[in-house]
C-alpha cells in the first residue's frame, strides 16, 4: 500500500544495488545533525555494497502530521543537497490518511515490502507510526524481528542548545542569521529572480533589491 504513495527520485548515475541502507525523517534544512547521519549512511552503504536511501515526506504530509507551515528548503534544494552528500535515492512519502494511520510495525513491514534494507540510521528522538507511537526501542525490537540493524545518533548541542530545524526557524524569524548559520553548517539563502523596480530608491539615495518569485523561509 505504501508504495502507491511514494515518489522515487534517483540522485546520481550509480547502479542500484539489491539491498539498502536507509534513514527516515523530514530533514528540513539538512542541518549539521542531519548531515552527520547522512554522511554515516553514505559510508555504511559504500562499505557494505548497498544503495543509500533517504525516506522523507512531501510538504503536505508534514503540514498534516507535524503542523509545519514553513520549510527551510524546497524539495529541489533538498534533492541537490542530498546528491552533493553522496546519497543515492530520495523517496518522498505523500500524505494520505491510510499512511498516517499505520502502526509502527505496519509501517516497517510496508517499507520492507518495497525495499530490502539492512541498516536504518536515525536520531535518538525518532518517532514513527500512528500518533508517533514508535520510538527507538520499538524500532530495535522490529530490527530483531525483521533482521535489520538500527544505528542511532544522539542529539547535537550547539552553544548549549539542542540543534533542531525548529530552533533554526526561530532564529531566522528573529533575524539571528549567524546563529542559524552555526546550526545549519552553511549560510542560509533565498532564491528568486532580481527584477527592475520603479527606481524610487535612487531618488532617496537608498539602494534596494527587488526579488520576484522569492523562495525561502517564511516567504
Amino acid at each position: 500500500m505504501l508504495e502507491n504513495y511514494i515518489s522515487k527520485i534517483k540522485l546520481n548515475n550509480l547502479e542500484e544495488k539489491k539491498e539498502y541502507a536507509i534513514t527516515i525523517g523530514v530533514f528540513d534544512g539538512l542541518h549539521k545533525g542531519h548531515q552527520l547521519i547522512l554522511k554515516e549512511l553514505r559510508n555504511i552503504a559504500f562499505e557494505n555494497n548497498l544503495s543509500s536511501i533517504v525516506f522523507s515526506f512531501e510538504d503536505n504530509f508534514s503540514k498534516n502530521t507535524k503542523k509545519l507551515s514553513e520549510f527551510l528548503l524546497t524539495k529541489e534544494e533538498k534533492e541537490e543537497f542530498l546528491s552533493l552528500l553522496g546519497i543515492d535515492y530520495l523517496f518522498l512519502i505523500k500524505f494520505f490518511p491510510e499512511v498516517s494511520h499505520l502502526s509502527p510495525e505496519e509501517f516497517i513491514r510496508e517499507v520492507l515490502d518495497i525495499i530490502s534494507f539492512k541498516y536504518i540510521l536515525i536520531g535518538e528522538n525518532f518517532r514513527f507510526g500512528h500518533q508517533r507511537s514508535g520510538d527507538i526501542n520499538v524500532l530495535k525490537n522490529l530490527g530483531s524481528l525483521y533482521n535489520f540493524d538500527v544505528i542511532s545518533f544522539p542529539l547535537l548541542l550547539e552553544n548549549n542548545e539542542i540543534l533542531s530545524s525548529t530552533l533554526i526557524r526561530k532564529f531566522l524569524k528573529e533575524g539571528k542569521v549567524e546563529k542559524a548559520r552555526e546550526q545549519l553548517g552553511y549560510n542560509y539563502f533565498l532564491k528568486g529572480k532580481i527584477i527592475e523596480g520603479e527606481k524610487i530608491g535612487r531618488k532617496i539615495m537608498i539602494q534596494r533589491t527587488i526579488i520576484s518569485n522569492l523562495w525561502g523561509f517564511g516567504v
